[in-house]
């Protein structure tokens, strides 16, 4: 049997100072977690399976960074229909329509499984606002642009090289069936786990910075939850697996 534990900490971490130098998630408890943020610039893996929160992640970092940090962001939609995901930052009462309108916000769809194309959709809408914020959801839709596993490896670095040139710190959503800790990312600066698995009766959710270049990160497993207002990650709280 697998019984999961949440402790709360006896003494609450030290706030970390927000440096210029880095980016604010806009994930409620998080950046307590990551020296007040993403280094700047930097590419980040979101990984986790389905229903992890992956998707709703990626818009509250760019809902909240136009809104609170004034900084534009651009989500390039792999899968999702661009209605449908300003539905859902509806749903927690995030004004996407809004920072449309002031130029703070793009919410792109890549129609075509090409990747020039879809370079070209990266390039123009990031510099159309002059975007701070990117997010590609999800990246795993990369595996349908080639035919071969080694032409996607190829693209995955290509990519990343291109993203490092356009200034903007970004998140890549990975969908992955189970947590490997020995997964490498060559393409990535820092990875992001969500999980969101069955304990005994019920669902829980959980977050773990598995790396994040040039940051003293908290190195446990936090609890998470999302509620009308976003996701929330309980920084101040533990989660440890007995078997």
């Amino acid at each position: 049997m697998v019984k999961i534990i949440v402790e709360k900490k006896k003494k609450n971490p030290k706030k970390s100072k927000i440096s210029s130098s880095r980016t604010g998630t806009g994930i409620y408890g998080l950046d307590k977690l990551i020296e007040g943020g993403i280094p700047n610039n930097n590419i980040i893996s979101l990984a986790g399976t389905s229903g992890s929160g992956k998707t709703i992640f990626g818009l509250q970092f760019l809902c909240k960074g136009a809104s609170e940090y004034n900084e534009p962001g651009v989500f390039v939609s792999l899968e999702e229909d661009p209605e449908r995901l300003i539905k859902t930052c509806e749903s927690f009462g995030w004004d996407a329509r809004k920072l449309i309108k002031e130029n703070k916000l793009i919410i792109a769809k890549n129609p075509l499984y090409k990747f020039n194309v879809l370079k070209e959709i990266i390039r123009d809408n990031v510099s159309e606002i002059n975007a701070k914020r990117l997010v590609i959801d999800p990246g795993a839709m990369l595996d349908l642009f080639f035919e071969r596993p080694i032409e996607t490896r190829k693209a995955v670095v290509e990519l990343g090289v291109m993203l490092k040139k356009l200034n903007c710190t970004c998140i890549v959503t990975n969908e992955e069936t189970r947590y490997n800790p020995n997964r490498t990312d060559y393409s990535s600066d820092g990875i992001i786990y969500l999980f969101y698995h069955k304990v005994m009766n019920q669902f829980m959710r959980m977050i773990s910075v598995v790396k994040m270049r040039g940051t003293k990160h908290s190195e446990k497993i936090h609890p998470m939850k999302i509620t009308n207002k976003g996701i929330e990650v309980l920084n101040e709280e533990e989660v440890f697996q007995n078997v």
